[in-house]
């Protein structure tokens, strides 16, 4: 069984979370369902989501088109190839 929930926010604060979720692929609705969810699931609050920068959002890419570099090694030796 669904329910409303009604909230009222600040015009610019909806605004400006609808263009952050919608560079998520998400709308207003799913977001704030996803926190819901995840405040139910954690017990806690806050946590992170954040708009990928270039960088990120271009490896994210990489790695769905199955171009991602695979790590062979040791931890240490991860943290130190990534340190470099």
């Amino acid at each position: 069984m669904n329910t409303t929930l009604q909230v009222r926010v600040d015009k610019k604060m909806k605004t400006d979370a609808q263009k952050v979720f919608a560079k998520m692929g998400l709308d207003l609705s799913s977001g704030i369902k996803l926190y819901l969810a995840r405040v139910t699931q954690d017990q806690c609050v806050p946590f992170q989501l954040h708009v990928p920068n270039a960088e990120t959002a271009r490896a994210i890419r990489n790695l769905e088109a199955g171009k991602g570099e695979v790590f062979r090694g040791t931890g240490k030796e991860l943290i130190a190839h990534l340190l470099k």
